[in-house]
């Protein structure tokens, strides 16, 4: 999937970017992934650049992302 964001982008802003190709609030991801809404807003804002992987997968969970995507968000995370 090309978001758009590319892999160099900041972890949050590709957070946001796919959150809102999937017109979900930060909201809804928090109930589909398990993750607090204000750890995820915390992320988009960059308060937060380091999620664990864990972490990034149940938000890749949430945003039903498939194995390219949740790669991309993976390596996002890690760079």
């Amino acid at each position: 999937m090309d978001t758009g964001v590319g892999i160099a982008a900041p972890f949050g802003r590709l957070l946001r970017a796919l959150r809102q190709s999937r017109r979900l609030t930060i909201e809804e991801l928090a109930e589909a992934s398990g993750v607090s809404g204000r750890a995820i807003g915390d992320m988009e804002r960059g308060k937060s650049r380091r999620p664990h992987r864990g972490t990034v997968t149940a938000l890749a969970q949430g945003l039903e992302l498939d194995d390219a995507a949740h790669a991309e968000l993976l390596g996002a995370a890690r760079a």
